[in-house]
């Protein structure tokens, strides 16, 4: 509230009268906004009676305002208007302030878009009470809530905050490299209720306002666990003895999964993320061959392979049992 100052005159009796009349003048100085109320004057006798007067006083206090005007004709200009309610229309005694440093007298100025400055006004020989400064979005400050590790399935929403006056409007736009922008959504947040994993990438927020434009990226990466596992043999089918063959074990998983392989149910010590080449194959190498892949986020069993090894006969044996009459 502004500065206040009551001052009160003594009362003023006529001879021979037992009551009198008084001036009490109420005096707020640097008037704000907020000083915008009913004002009532209140007095209390000597008996202790407290009287009101109604109703009371309503002050209205106005603020310079700067209006932006668009000039269809001048796609990278506007005009500023300062305006009060308590000056006449036409009015142009005001002065125009840069960043805080006087740049021009009259009703109106010229303002480049996405300019960095802010611009104010005030009326000439009330520099200390400018209109609020008008100024283009500043870079965007983005995030994602709630804040850490995003994983597949969870509600994230993406925010995106920017200070300007006027008040920035915003788009979310999803960048994919190589594309044109994809499908914009208008807001502050973007909201992803139950988020996947197709949905990571880059997102745009813009902010803008009749002053300008400016924007942020940000870059989220989904986690999950490991889908789709499957084992591959390169080559496939029957494997001759001394012979050759690769197993590798494919999953789709963020962070990479490590890999543990089996045979017939029985882990194998094999490197938890190469795949395996069984050199100069044997018989018995013979048997069902399937992989696990697993991260923090979870496991999952991939389809079995049969492994056939050929091989031709081997020595016979020979043996002699007694015959039993």
């Amino acid at each position: 509230m502004g500065r206040v100052d009551y001052r009160c005159g003594e009362p003023s009796c006529p001879w021979g009268y037992s009551s009198c009349t008084g001036k009490c003048t109420l005096i707020i100085e640097d008037l704000t906004l907020s000083d915008s109320a009913e004002y009532k004057f209140r007095f209390t006798t000597n008996e202790g009676e407290a009287y009101s007067g109604v109703p009371g006083v309503k002050l209205s206090v106005t603020d310079l305002q700067v209006k932006v005007i668009i000039l269809p004709y001048s796609p990278n200009m506007v005009q500023l208007e300062c305006h009060s309610m308590c000056h006449r229309t036409g009015y142009d005694g005001y002065i125009w302030y840069r960043d805080g440093t006087q740049r021009h007298q009259g009703r109106f100025y010229w303002f480049n878009i996405n300019s960095e400055y802010r611009t104010s006004c005030a009326v000439q020989g009330s520099k200390l009470l400018p209109s609020p400064s008008v100024y283009a979005p500043e870079p965007p400050s983005v995030g994602w809530t709630p804040p850490g590790v995003i994983k597949e399935g969870s509600s994230v929403s993406l925010t995106c905050t920017s200070e300007a006056n006027p008040v920035a409007k915003y788009t979310w736009t999803k960048v994919t490299t190589g594309h044109p922008p994809g499908h914009s959504v208008q807001g502050q947040q973007l909201s992803f209720n139950t988020i996947q994993s197709s949905d990571s990438g880059q997102y745009l927020c813009k902010a803008e306002n009749d002053l300008g434009t400016k924007s942020s990226p940000i870059s989220i990466d989904v986690k999950y666990g490991p889908k789709h596992t499957f084992v591959i043999p390169s080559p496939p089918g029957e494997i001759m003895e001394g012979g050759s063959v690769t197993l590798s074990c494919s999953s789709d998983a963020n962070p990479a999964a490590d890999y543990t392989w089996f045979r017939d149910n029985q882990p194998l010590p094999w490197e938890p993320r190469r795949p395996y080449t069984l050199d100069s194959v044997s018989s018995k190498d013979r048997g069902t061959y399937h992989c696990q892949a697993e991260n923090q986020y979870g496991y999952l069993g991939s389809n079995s392979v049969f492994i056939d090894v050929l091989y031709a006969p081997k020595t016979p044996s020979v043996s002699v049992r007694p015959l039993v009459k």
